[in-house]
């Protein structure tokens, strides 16, 4: 594991503007040893099944992936309810969200409604989408 330090001085190497590119930041921690010896998660057939799923629904919405979409056309193809359209803002303003931040959370909540199998964005879709840009502290 890594010093706080060490991390730092890392993703300080990384400037703004590429690190606005990365859609998904995420920690990941080392598991406890008592979790390794429980019942095994998810299936990776299960998974698979919800990831195709998911990829026809952007097909047959938008005729394309939702990572291949423009700005403007996530911002048609969003769909959100009014709550999520409350959590994005006040996400955005919270986080000091770049135009491309902004995008790049609608892109990402998309998936994850698709993953749901749900026609349109709601709050926990925003929810786990800004989740998903968390860097460092934030």
């Amino acid at each position: 594991m890594c010093s706080p330090a060490l991390v730092r001085r890392y993703r300080n190497r990384i400037s703004g503007a590429l690190a606005d590119r990365i859609d998904i930041s995420l920690l990941v921690e080392q598991p406890a040893a008592d979790s390794l010896s429980s019942e095994a998660g998810e299936s990776s057939a299960a998974v698979r099944a919800r990831v195709v799923a998911a990829r026809k629904l952007a097909l047959v919405r938008q005729g394309c992936m939702n990572a291949e979409l423009s700005p403007a056309a996530i911002r048609r193809q969003a769909r959100m309810t009014t709550a999520a359209k409350a959590a994005l803002v006040a996400g955005h303003t919270r986080m000091g969200l770049s135009g491309r931040g902004h995008d790049r959370v609608l892109r990402v909540a998309r998936t994850l409604a698709d993953l749901h199998g749900e026609p349109g964005i709601d709050e926990s879709h925003i929810a786990g989408a800004l989740a998903y840009r968390r860097r460092g502290g934030e």
